[in-house]
């Protein structure tokens, strides 16, 4: 963009946390700007804080299947991460459980997965959905494919009748707008991301309050 003669630019990625992925990208976007006079400002991701939390969780929990009874179990996948933004997952996860005690949060990696979750499961109907932006590889596969490694499999292994829907975030207004708030504050603000993000770099899963035991 720098050969384009672009000066500014506003980057709004699609993650839900700040974990590994996102900081490899906020060092790919520091080795550009180093080599191009670029002033490049990043959006922050769908969690980024307790009040995204808060807004994010109810927001799963009032577009959930019009089909879904009452007391069924939900189950959201998300991707997971050992990076300390990590930790969003389980206060995502306090905050719909206030909500909602029937509907989970769990993870491919971290501290709260299917196992941890599967004993709380108390209906016979699961409903499965991603919590992650596009229906890709991950919810293809390992959430709603065929293997019995995938979630939905080992649901279905447990006799629980397993409801997939295959929708990612980014087709619910509701979080599209907390990325779209997130993208309007970046590109109101004066300086590059390395000054105004420090943040997303500095997580402290201390800081952040997550108090559960799984």
């Amino acid at each position: 963009m720098g050969f384009e003669r672009f000066e500014q630019v506003v980057i709004q990625p699609l993650q839900t946390i700040a974990g590994s992925e996102h900081a490899a990208m906020l060092e790919q976007i520091a080795s550009v700007m180093r080599e191009q006079p670029l002033l490049v400002r990043v959006g922050a991701p769908l969690l980024h804080d307790k009040n995204d939390a808060s807004r994010v969780a109810a927001s799963l929990v009032a577009h959930l299947p019009k089909e879904r009874g009452a007391e069924d179990a939900v189950v959201f996948m998300g991707h997971g991460s050992r990076h300390p933004a990590g930790v969003m997952y389980e206060v995502l996860h306090a905050c719909v459980q206030n909500l909602d005690p029937f509907v989970h949060v769990a993870t491919m990696d971290g501290r709260i997965t299917l196992d941890t979750v599967m004993p709380k499961l108390c209906s016979e109907r699961v409903w499965l959905l991603p919590l992650l932006a596009t229906v890709g590889m991950h919810t293809l596969r390992d959430m709603a494919g065929s293997s019995e490694s995938s979630w939905r499999s080992r649901l279905v292994a447990r006799g629980y009748d397993c409801r997939v829907v295959l929708q990612g975030t980014v087709e619910c207004a509701a979080l599209a707008d907390i990325w779209l708030e997130h993208l309007n504050l970046a590109v109101s603000l004066n300086q590059p991301w390395t000054e105004n993000w420090s943040l997303v770099k500095l997580f402290k899963p201390e800081k952040i309050g997550a108090s559960q035991n799984w």
